[in-house]
């Protein structure tokens, strides 16, 4: 009997036992999905930081190369601005020698005719 009682109260200890380490076992693993969890959502905020300042980063170089897009446009404009007035001023010298050249020819017109009146007074006036 004393045996048999030995033998139960062994088979219970190691009952207890195994349950005991069983529960530990499943405790750990608890834990340790815990802490994974806790891992892949840290990891996973980081990813999301990383996304965020790449993008921002890529929208930086574009705003850099918009930027020296809109100085060309800005400095081709510029230039556009000063053959328009570069033009204009020529426009204005061309008119100005055309008005010269109207005025040259008038007063050759005006020679030419005073040539012929004094030409024909010549002949018309013989003297005496």
């Amino acid at each position: 009997m004393v045996s048999e009682k030995c033998g139960d109260n062994n088979n219970e200890f190691n009952m207890l036992m195994r349950n005991s380490l069983l529960e530990q076992i499943r405790d750990e693993e608890v834990r340790r999905d815990e802490a994974i969890d806790k891992w892949k959502n840290l990891y996973f905020v980081i990813k999301n930081e990383l996304d965020e300042l790449i993008q921002m980063t890529n929208q930086g170089e574009r705003f850099c190369q918009r930027t020296k897009e809109v100085e060309l446009l800005e400095e081709l404009h510029r230039e556009l601005k000063v053959k328009e007035e570069i033009i204009a001023n020529l426009k204005e010298k061309i008119a100005s020698m055309e008005k010269q050249e109207v005025k040259r020819e008038r007063e050759i017109d005006i020679l030419r005719q005073s040539l012929k009146i004094m030409s024909y007074n010549k002949k018309n006036c013989k003297p005496f």
